[in-house]
């Protein structure tokens, strides 16, 4: 038996404790604020080593977390037409409330998952920030063709 399959085992028969996971949690990132090179060196490593790992984990990140990554997506476009404005983390909440869940173009119903438009498109010349948004139906979306 080898000692990698020695510990695999004591650690199957000694699983941690809340408090010692939260102990080595902390001890881990004071050592990454001591010594932030050898950090970013070992992470560029692992991430070399481990590429369809990491990729699993992307994709999995992205898919617990759809709203920052639509938030992501609309930034990345934003900042590729250099017209990156400030979006609130959170505003679709907001303009949730002070549209009372109705479209901003019919007054209708807005369903649970509206779609955020840019009252002026970003393709002539809109900000991707707060006071440029508005939740609609997705049927709203101008064809990009048409601007």
């Amino acid at each position: 038996m080898t000692s990698a399959e020695r510990g695999r085992r004591w650690r199957a028969k000694n699983p941690k404790t809340p408090e010692v996971r939260e102990t080595e949690r902390r001890r881990a990132l004071a050592w990454k604020a001591a010594n932030p090179e050898r950090a970013a060196a070992n992470s560029r490593k692992w991430h070399c080593e481990n590429r369809e790992r990491n990729r699993e984990l992307a994709k999995l990140w992205c898919r617990k977390n759809p709203d920052r990554m639509r938030e992501h997506s609309r930034r990345r476009r934003a900042r590729k037409r250099d017209q990156l404005g400030y979006v609130t983390p959170g505003i679709e909440a907001l303009l949730w409330r002070v549209q009372n869940g109705r479209c901003f173009h019919c007054a209708e119903t807005l369903p649970d998952r509206p779609h955020m438009d840019h009252l002026k498109p970003i393709a002539i010349g809109g900000l991707h920030d707060d006071g440029n948004l508005a939740l609609t139906h997705a049927f709203w979306q101008p064809d990009p063709a048409l601007i």
